[in-house]
Parts: C-alpha cells; sequence; structure tokens
C-alpha cells in the first residue's frame, strides 16, 4: 500500500526499505535505532510521520574551503 508513495513527507521509502532490510538481509531497522539526516521540511515530516528522531543535515556537514 505504500507502493508510489515514496515523495517525502509519505514515508512509503522507509516502509519498503524496512521490509528490503528485513527480508534480504535479516536486519531489523526500527523507530529505536533510527535516525532521518535531512535539509528540508520534508524530510522532518517524513521522520516524524514514520515515528524517528530528525537531525538536519547542517549539524552533521563541516563546510570546507
Amino acid at each position: 500500500s505504500y507502493i508510489g508513495k515514496f515523495k517525502k513527507p509519505e514515508i512509503g521509502m522507509f516502509v519498503v526499505l524496512k521490509d528490503i532490510a528485513f527480508e534480504e538481509y535479516g536486519q531489523v531497522i526500527d523507530q529505536e535505532t533510527s535516525l532521518m539526516i535531512g535539509d528540508t521540511w520534508h524530510d522532518k515530516e517524513a521522520a516524524k510521520s514514520f515515528g524517528i528522531p530528525f537531525l538536519e543535515a547542517r549539524f552533521v556537514h563541516k563546510k570546507t574551503g
């Protein structure tokens, strides 16, 4: 039901990646061990809708030059 709902702030990509990680690799992706890093309000809303913490990319990236 999430196929075709990959554009943020929809959460389809999270759900599908969660399924693939488990089915293909036996890895569990859950809300307690996940973090979304992004730079738009769309990213932030997607993380909120999926129930994972959000960190703004500006706090991760260092400027060079």
